[in-house]
């Protein structure tokens, strides 16, 4: 006010950008965007020589506090405009940034336009005499196409090199939440380790480095993403039940956190078997205000009412809601809408298996497999080799269902996909029963039975969704094929739980 009354405005905008970055630490993002709305009508007074710079900043601040509030359509819209503003100006930094910034709410929205937004990018980065930037670009362009668009090995290995360029150059020029896009490509590689530890430093690095606090919560949100799905893919539910529980209580907070949670534990939930939960998050949540894609909420509704529907024995409506998923429109693009649509092959296969329609099943499992081997994700490849395993013992060919199983058996030894793995070792004790090797099939039974027990013991001993995931009839044959020699493995787990 004092240097406003003086009209001295742009001393009066630096304040009030001052008072915006401590609203956005007070999580006050609504008063952040109307204090930035006051230097927007300020900054007509500046002269030319400053003005340009100073409003793409106020811009680009804007679309994070927009983006924080969940009004993702409008900080899409914002980070468009300081794009075109910073274009307008000759400010191509500036104008890179925004452009990569639009793919935080453009990744919920519309994808295709964030894809073009970052292409754009690229080309204005490669106008530039600067390595660090295009390889920035270059990074944040492809690892959004990976996540978001389809998977392809030529971009997953153009964005590894372009990461290890900027980190050879300038690693200063990574900001945290970038850092964490990449975790999500190191994910998706099964390098859950080095995803994680990427995660851990950039949100510790934004809370350190005083960066702002929009770009402290964009950190924690993408570092969040991509460590959930870590967990899942490790058997490590009852954690991610933890996070999202604690994370969504109060959804007017931030939407798009709420959004995400949500959006996580429904997928929590199909792995859990609790498919009827599931449905009730996605149909409760989809579209709550309007603004998010019903897409990924969709697929994942579809692949539980699916399962729902094999476990009652109604195959052809299962096979129907699965068909849904995979029929829906190849422009319809969400997170990991590839790995869904191949996640639809694989159910698709084994309703065909319990039908008893081999022929059907087998050519969704080739399907699946060669969608799986196209990814890097040694979860995906697993469960496609043995399902591939599992298809073979339909049809009594032994010697293919030996040979599948030991290639999901070699990925299972190489990676931590535990929540995945029990599955495979109790494929693998039923191909050493059908040969006869009844020492090798209970020495894999019992790694199923351990792979159960890890995932069991994560969840709190009250947790009713560790019931239902014991009670689930795959992991109920798994637990009741027990020697006489050995207590049962519902004994066991009633002493697990004993004080």
């Amino acid at each position: 006010m004092h240097f406003e009354g003086g009209h001295d405005y742009e001393q009066a905008i630096r304040y009030l950008i001052l008072a915006s970055e401590n609203a956005a630490g007070r999580f006050a993002y609504r008063d952040c965007v109307e204090i930035l709305r006051h230097a927007q009508e300020l900054v007509v007074k500046l002269t030319p020589a400053v003005r340009a710079e100073i409003e793409v900043r106020i811009l680009e601040f804007m679309g994070d506090a927009r983006f924080a509030l969940g009004a993702l359509v409008e900080s899409a819209q914002t980070y468009a405009a300081a794009a075109a503003r910073a274009q307008q100006a000759g400010l191509k930094a500036a104008q890179m940034h925004a452009l990569t910034s639009a793919m935080y709410p453009l990744g919920f929205i519309g994808p295709e336009e964030g894809v073009a937004a970052l292409d754009e990018a690229v080309k204005v980065s490669m106008s530039v005499n600067d390595p660090a930037r295009l390889a920035l670009t270059q990074m944040l362009a492809t690892g959004f196409r990976l996540v978001f668009d389809s998977w392809s090995q030529t971009h997953a290995e153009l964005c590894t090199s372009a990461y290890e360029t900027l980190l050879r150059l300038y690693p200063s020029e990574l900001d945290p939440y970038q850092r964490i896009v990449y975790a999500h490509i190191l994910m998706l590689k099964g390098k859950y380790a080095e995803a994680l530890d990427l995660c851990e430093r950039g949100v510790s690095e934004a809370s350190a480095s005083g960066v702002g606090q929009v770009v402290n919560f964009l950190a924690h949100f993408g570092a969040l993403s991509a460590e959930i799905i870590i967990f899942l893919r490790t058997g490590q539910l009852g954690k991610v039940l933890q996070i999202t529980k604690a994370g969504r209580a109060s959804p007017d907070e931030n939407l798009s956190l709420y959004w995400l949670l949500t959006l996580r534990e429904a997928w929590l939930r199909t792995m859990a078997f609790d498919f009827e939960g599931a449905r009730q998050i996605c149909q409760a949540t989809c579209n709550v205000r309007g603004e998010f894609p019903d897409g990924q909420y969709y697929a994942i509704d579809q692949i539980a009412a699916g399962n729902m529907a094999l476990q009652q024995g109604r195959y052809s409506e299962a096979l129907e809601h699965f068909r849904h998923v995979q029929d829906v429109d190849v422009h319809t693009k969400f997170f990991m809408h590839w790995a869904w649509r191949m996640m639809a092959h694989l159910e698709s296969s084994n309703a065909w298996l319990l039908s008893g329609n081999i022929v059907n099943a087998r050519t969704a499992a080739d399907g699946f497999l060669k969608s799986a081997l196209s990814t890097s994700d040694p979860y995906l490849q697993a469960l496609a080799w043995d399902l591939k395993a599992r298809v073979a013992m339909a049809e009594s060919n032994l010697q293919g269902a030996r040979e599948s199983i030991q290639r999901a058996l070699a990925i299972v030894d190489s990676s931590e996909i535990q929540g995945a793995a029990w599955q495979i070792f109790a494929t693998a004790s039923q191909v050493c029963r059908h040969a006869k090797e009844l020492k090798t099939a209970e020495t894999y039974r019992d790694r199923a039975e351990s792979c159960i027990l890890q995932i069991v013991d994560s969840f709190e001993p009250d947790e009713s969704l560790r019931a239902t995931f014991l009670a689930a009839a795959p992991v109920r044959r798994v637990l009741g094929e027990t020697p006489v020699n050995k207590p049962t493995r519902q004994q066991q787990l009633r002493r697990r739980a004993a004080p």
